[in-house]
């Protein structure tokens, strides 16, 4: 992903994204995550800032090994060169074991939608061209226009009634939390049919 100079419309603002996730083994795998803090920051020096923070936080804790790539992350050049690297539109990351357990931290940048209902997260990256960066401006338009959320009939009437919503936005499905709807998943319709198959099929009864 390559760094635009400027939001292509004035509703459109670029953020980062922070995520840190921990695994409970050194071998885990996606079903094995312990815990996931996900944050947005308004510049690159504030989200690697949060990864500063929680990796200090950590480095009494960490064998010798772990503690001197951690300092050397955190109080060196990894740092720096992951605000480089988010200024210039690339993902970055760093990842380290802690006793027995496997911590990943990653940041992104994204467009932050602002919308009549609430700033939304991005479901469309931006496009360049040899001489500029433009987003498709369909999209946009989409984007921009109220979302229009929809809850099961067994949640109840009470607005203040948390629960899961959806949406469908140009063939994409959005899934939020009432209670806290800036974290936005997304997803497609054949994702969500297998889903909702195998709701259908009681194979998710154990969970509630």
């Amino acid at each position: 992903m390559l760094q635009p100079a400027a939001s292509p419309c004035p509703d459109i603002e670029i953020r980062y994204w922070y995520e840190h996730i921990a695994y409970r083994s050194l071998t885990a795998a996606g079903s094995e995550i312990d815990k996931i803090e996900r944050h947005s920051a308004r510049t690159p020096a504030e989200a690697i800032r949060q990864i500063r923070l929680s990796v200090r936080a950590l480095m009494a804790t960490l064998p010798p090994e772990e503690r001197k790539r951690a300092l050397s992350w955190a109080e060196g050049g990894g740092c720096v060169g992951a605000v480089a690297a988010l200024h210039r539109g690339e993902p970055c990351g760093f990842s380290l074991s802690h006793r027995s357990a496997w911590l990943e931290w990653t940041v992104h940048p994204y467009y932050a939608f602002h919308t009549p209902e609430t700033r939304q997260l991005p479901l469309y990256r931006a496009e360049r061209n040899r001489h500029t960066t433009t987003l498709n401006r369909r999209r946009a338009t989409i984007m921009t226009s109220p979302i229009n959320w929809q809850k099961s009939s067994f949640s109840g009437s009470d607005a203040e009634i948390q629960c899961v919503e959806l949406a469908d936005v140009d063939g994409r499905i959005l899934l939020r939390e009432s209670d806290a709807p800036d974290t936005i998943v997304t997803t497609d319709r054949d994702k969500l049919r297998a889903f909702l198959l195998g709701v259908k099929a009681g194979e998710f009864d154990h969970l509630v």
